[in-house]
Order: C-alpha cells, then structure tokens, then sequence
C-alpha cells in the first residue's frame, strides 16, 4: 500500500483554517484517506503504525524485527519503536528474541468486527 504524498498547502500544525476546511464528502481521497487531517510535516505515527502491522498481512508466521523493518520500509529505530508500542497495545506479540506475530488483542477486535458484520444477532 502506498501513502499520500505531502503538499505545501498543509500548515504542519495538524489543523487548517476553517476557511479551508471542507465537508466530508469533498475531503476524501480515492484511496479513501481524509485530506483535512495534515501529514505534512512527516508521516503520520499512526500511519507508519498501520505500515507496520502491514507487514503481517501475508503472513501467519512470526516475523523478525529486521523483516518488519524491510516490510514496513521504515528506519529500524522507528520499527522498534512501533513494535514495542503495538506490543503494549496488545496488537502484537513478542513470541521470542526479537520475533512477533499478531496479537489476540487486535485479532479478537477484528473478529467481532466481522462477526458483527457478517452474523448479526436476531
């Protein structure tokens, strides 16, 4: 996946002028990302957050800090970083010297989202 590209329009601060601001409907890129939350300074923590955990999306097996790393195309202290605040958040899970998979948390958090999708209760 890729992300937006920054443009000089934004301000760095994260808001805008509400002169600027638009409705919800004008905001949405293609790749659905609203453009009234500002990226421009540098990529978003949150952004580089989902690339990271991207990098499990074709996986089942625990990865290495370093295949994180070469997945998410991020520098390894922000990997590490990342990591370890996902690991906290329950996201992720250490399950050896420097490995890790997906995290009960964030799988359990997906699977009542399609449960409540896909099997609604009567």
């Amino acid at each position: 996946m890729t992300y937006p590209a920054h443009t000089a329009e934004q301000d760095g601060r994260g808001t805008r002028d509400a002169a600027e601001s638009k409705s919800t409907a004008d905001s949405e890129h293609e790749d659905g990302l609203d453009e009234r939350y500002d990226f421009s300074a540098r990529e978003h923590v949150l952004m580089r957050g989902m690339r990271v955990l991207e990098a499990f999306a074709d996986t089942a097996e625990p990865l290495r800090l370093s295949e994180i790393k070469r997945r998410s195309d991020l520098p390894m202290t922000t990997t590490h970083r990342l990591v370890g605040a996902l690991v906290a958040a329950g996201a992720l899970e250490q399950v050896g010297p420097r490995r890790y998979q997906v995290g009960s948390r964030l799988v359990a958090a997906v699977n009542a989202g399609y449960l409540s999708e896909h099997c609604p209760v009567s």
